[in-house]
């Protein structure tokens, strides 16, 4: 098939977008398809810059991530589908030009259906398995990595007067976060940061801004077998429970879960739901 990825940027990685959308256009070209890439900005990090970049054409199918690239791309031909990534920022906010609505989690999914879009499917988010490779965890609890696009955690320094050795990563944002992931034995991090350390056997707890205030941090808690599948109906942000993290106290109890053995069972939750080939394939049955 002639696919097109559509997103808004491709110059700054703050958030989940943009690794999303490289992550389906390695794997789309894996599979044999031949993909072209459109951004609403024309600026490109220099990483970036050889891919194949387009202004217009005719695709068998387009993946459109964020309202506006949806309106630049309304001339194209081909069967147009929106991904809802999130519900809370402005560019995220289904709008009409689609042919499909295609949410993340159950919650982007209400929040599509309440604005009047109703969603053909869930489809996860998609983890390229040879990038985030397993490195697992040690059985005695030593180093914790804090992994945001957008804010520096707060208690680092409480943590590290434990005995811990505490790495912060993502501010300003890393393009390679597996080079500082493989030495983590426990990440707190919120969305695609949570994916892709459990990916690489991590124990993980979900913690993150993103409340839709700055000053909010809110915490879900420690994954496990079966708190995964709870989590992940708001994307691993941290809104499916809301606990605001307000004292170290907070962490250490979702600390002291620690098990090395979780990092593995990590690492299986998201081979059977979250492989990249898996995703892209639920996404080019929808151009039949």
């Amino acid at each position: 098939m002639k696919i097109l990825i559509a997103l808004y940027e491709l110059e700054n990685f703050y958030g989940g977008v943009q690794t999303w959308s490289l992550t389906m256009y390695e794997t789309l070209k894996k599979l044999g398809h031949d993909v072209n890439i459109y951004t609403h900005s024309t600026k490109i990090n220099e990483m970036y810059r050889d891919l194949p970049f387009v202004r217009n054409g005719a695709y068998d199918l387009i993946l459109c991530s964020l309202n506006e690239v949806l309106n630049d791309v309304k001339e194209f031909k081909g069967k147009k589908v929106f991904i809802s990534h999130g519900i809370l920022p402005r560019l995220a906010q289904p709008v009409k030009g689609a042919d499909i609505y295609i949410a993340v989690s159950e919650e982007t999914a209400e929040n599509c259906k309440a604005k009047g879009f109703p969603v053909h499917a869930i489809i996860r988010n998609p983890i390229d398995f040879d990038k985030f490779y397993f490195s697992g965890c040690n059985k005695k609890l030593k180093i914790i990595t804090f992994f945001n696009r957008r804010r520096k955690f707060k208690f680092i320094n409480e943590l590290k007067r434990l005995g811990f050795e505490v790495i912060e990563i993502g501010n300003p944002p890393v393009l390679h976060p597996e080079a500082y992931l493989k030495n983590a034995d426990l990440v707190v991090a919120s969305g695609r940061g949570a994916y892709e350390a459990m990916a690489m056997g991590k124990n993980v707890i979900i913690s993150g801004n993103n409340s839709g205030r700055s000053s909010m941090e809110l915490m879900d808690g420690y994954i496990n077998n079966e708190t995964f599948f709870e989590f992940r109906k708001n994307n691993l942000s941290g809104r499916y429970n809301r606990i605001p993290v307000s004292s170290v106290k907070i962490f250490l109890k979702e600390i002291e879960k620690y098990n090395q053995q979780q990092g593995i069972r990590n690492r299986k939750l998201m081979l059977e739901n979250n492989d990249s080939k898996n995703i892209a394939k639920q996404f080019l049955e929808l151009a039949n």
